[in-house]
């Protein structure tokens, strides 16, 4: 038997809490009591990344003296609804984040020699690259809304990350 995230962003009212999905994780299947319980997400188990997105939010135009755009604020927002979802469901590390110059968002993990980066190019796309120095493996590829994370070759390589 298997459960089905919602695929849509509900905002929160007086009497229901705000809920997110992340990009592309609208069709995730998980079996029933595959979330482990100490990785379900605890009202402010994010408050670092939201205190960090709007930092990058106040980034200016020109950021980097080299022409760089502002953050979008519906990149940062689909930056932390990926974020929020995978805490979800994944023990991750707590991820670097960084503002790209065309004003989108980097998501970087590192453990041992492995080094996983998501950067999201749009609110419904963008791509990672995985690297392992001392294997020498490499891989990246593509993400959209259309494809769920966890059909994605990135599943195996944040389960990896998550694992080290």
């Amino acid at each position: 038997m298997s459960q089905t995230l919602e695929a849509r962003t509900v905002r929160g009212t007086a009497t229901e809490p705000t809920r997110h999905v992340i990009i592309g994780m609208s069709d995730l299947q998980l079996e029933r009591g595959a979330m482990h319980p100490a990785v379900l997400k605890t009202p402010g188990s994010l408050s670092w990344a939201e205190k960090a997105f709007a930092d990058l939010l106040k980034l200016p135009a020109n950021w980097d003296s080299y022409g760089a755009e502002r953050v979008d604020p519906r990149i940062a927002e689909s930056a932390l609804d990926f974020l929020e979802s995978l805490a979800n469901h994944l023990p991750l590390r707590r991820p670097e984040l960084h503002p790209t110059r065309s004003g989108g968002v980097l998501i970087t993990w590192r453990a041992g020699s492995a080094e996983l980066e998501v950067e999201l190019l749009s609110p419904d796309a963008g791509s990672f690259v995985f690297e392992d120095s001392s294997s020498g493996e490499e891989a990246e590829d593509q993400l959209s809304r259309a494809v769920p994370v966890a059909r994605s070759p990135l599943w195996g390589f944040l389960l990896r990350v998550a694992a080290r």
